[in-house]
């Protein structure tokens, strides 16, 4: 109970970050991740980052925990590139799954904005995870095929 409350109530973002770190130890995935997608929202991007590094840590390791996509998602315009990146590589494993293509395919206009960028964490994911939602192998310089593709995959039509 102590750690919930620092999670949910302490000011300092790093005890919050590290609290949420020693509760991602439960035995109960669904609760851990409960508490992950709660932690999305946080104004510190140290608890944001923390988040989507345990989430990433159930979706490779912890097959049965369903990860709900829609708070991972706006994680993508994150005003800090660390957790931009950690959010783009907790999706790469998911990305041929077809339970959350759907929702990949409507956050395709956004990686092909992120391919622009000058940080290669996020240049370089987001080239990645557009190849594997996509399927396609165009160069990572056609900006012009990726965002038309894109732009097509956010309509529902990717193909």
């Amino acid at each position: 109970e102590e750690l919930r409350r620092v999670l949910s109530d302490d000011a300092d973002g790093e005890k919050r970050a590290a609290a949420l770190f020693v509760l991602s130890y439960q035995r109960v995935g669904e609760k851990v991740a409960r508490l992950c997608r709660q932690s999305l929202a946080d104004s510190d991007a140290r608890v944001r980052g923390a988040a989507l590094q345990i989430l990433a840590d159930i979706v490779n390791n912890h097959k049965g925990v369903e990860i709900d996509l829609d708070p991972v998602l706006p994680r993508l315009d994150d005003p800090a590139a660390g957790v931009r990146g950690k959010a783009m590589g907790m999706l790469v494993p998911l990305a041929e799954k077809p339970a959350h293509r759907k929702k990949m395919l409507s956050a395709a206009p956004r990686l092909a904005a992120l391919m622009r960028m000058e940080q290669p964490e996020s240049r370089d994911l987001s080239f990645t995870l557009l190849g594997l939602v996509s399927r396609k192998n165009w160069d990572r310089r056609d900006f012009g095929a990726w965002v038309a593709w894109a732009a097509k995959a956010a309509a529902g039509k990717p193909d």
